[in-house]
């Protein structure tokens, strides 16, 4: 069906839905689909809406949205939960970050535009139509194929009743085995990393919501796929969307502040000097980027005190390109 026709409240109770929804034709005369894996129960309850495949080399989501639909039973579901475990086919089919189609990062892309590219169509869909009638959103990324990161949990971290229940979830998310769970604020000067993408969509529309990342690489870690699963199963329960008790125990380190992107200055080889998840202080050298004769063009230093979160491991690197994410030191719970 086309995606304008999905309304995610009027699934039949007690129903298990695999179905494709059509977003728009491509010139070749297919029709570009996502795919669709839903369950309501047979009572009324929360909606929640859980996502995948907004980068192209992130596989880790897609594969936990899958198992999570199989261990559903709408006899036991309390609410709807609703699946969608590839936002953004033309980059998972080539297994890229950006769409080969248009170009566009596709976390960068929301609210979309409905008359726009294929990307930013997808984008606009998306929002109206399975973010939109959510109580609550889970957004399941990986470091991708050229970085690294902790097995981590993010929520917007603000002064209000939604970012309370983002932060009450993310913490019980991070029980089934996060590394760090991370509180983003807002610092004057400082890019936003979210910028774009679900979790803002999500925010602006009064959403409570939380994202994942994990250890990228480009690959399928069965680990990460656990922890997934393991984490959307708590947050159901949390959300009374499922009958059992969540587990209940404190993640690895919880981190509040601002997130901060560090692009390379110049192009060259990234040669790191810090590991995740290391505390730094302004002024610290976080890598030294390489020229072809190993002389040093340039050095990568940090502007604040922060932790390191995000780290390039391909080590060719063009100019302008992330090389480094810090979480600023604002408070340490």
């Amino acid at each position: 069906m086309y995606i304008e026709k999905f309304e995610a409240r009027s699934l039949a109770r007690g129903s298990k839905v695999k179905d494709l929804l059509d977003i728009t034709p491509l010139p070749d005369g297919s029709m570009l689909r996502l795919p669709l894996l839903a369950v309501r129960g047979e009572s009324d309850g929360p909606v929640i809406s859980v996502l995948a495949g907004v980068h192209g080399d992130e596989f880790e989501g897609i594969q936990a949205i899958r198992e999570v639909f199989a261990q559903l039973d709408p006899a036991v579901v309390h609410g709807t939960f609703i699946g969608v475990p590839v936002i953004n086919p033309p980059a998972v089919q080539v297994g890229t970050r950006n769409s080969p189609v248009d170009g566009l990062n596709m976390a960068r892309t929301f609210p979309g535009d409905a008359n726009g590219t294929v990307s930013q169509r997808i984008a606009y869909h998306v929002a109206e139509r399975i973010i939109a009638p959510a109580d609550f959103m889970i957004d399941l990324h990986t470091a991708g194929a050229k970085y690294t990161m902790p097995l981590f949990c993010g929520y917007g971290h603000r002064d209000s009743p939604q970012s309370e229940d983002s932060r009450e979830a993310a913490l019980v998310f991070g029980a089934a085995g996060a590394d760090v769970v991370v509180g983003h604020t807002v610092r004057p000067g400082v890019t936003r990393v979210n910028r774009g993408t679900t979790v803002e969509e999500a925010g602006k529309r009064g959403i409570p919501c939380l994202y994942t990342e994990s250890t990228g690489g480009g690959g399928l870690r069965p680990e990460v796929v656990s922890f997934y699963v393991d984490g959307v199963i708590n947050v159901m329960e949390h959300l009374s969307v499922l009958p059992e008790e969540p587990v209940r125990r404190e993640p690895g380190q919880v981190l509040v502040g601002p997130g901060c992107q560090i692009l390379a200055p110049l192009s060259g080889f990234l040669v790191s000097k810090v590991r995740l998840l290391d505390q730094v202080k302004a002024g610290d050298l976080l890598g030294t980027l390489v020229g072809m004769l190993g002389e040093t063009l340039a050095e990568i230093r940090c502007e604040y005190d922060g932790w390191v979160t995000m780290i390039r491991t391909t080590p060719i690197i063009y100019a302008g390109e992330l090389s480094y994410v810090l979480v600023l030191k604002e408070a340490v719970e």
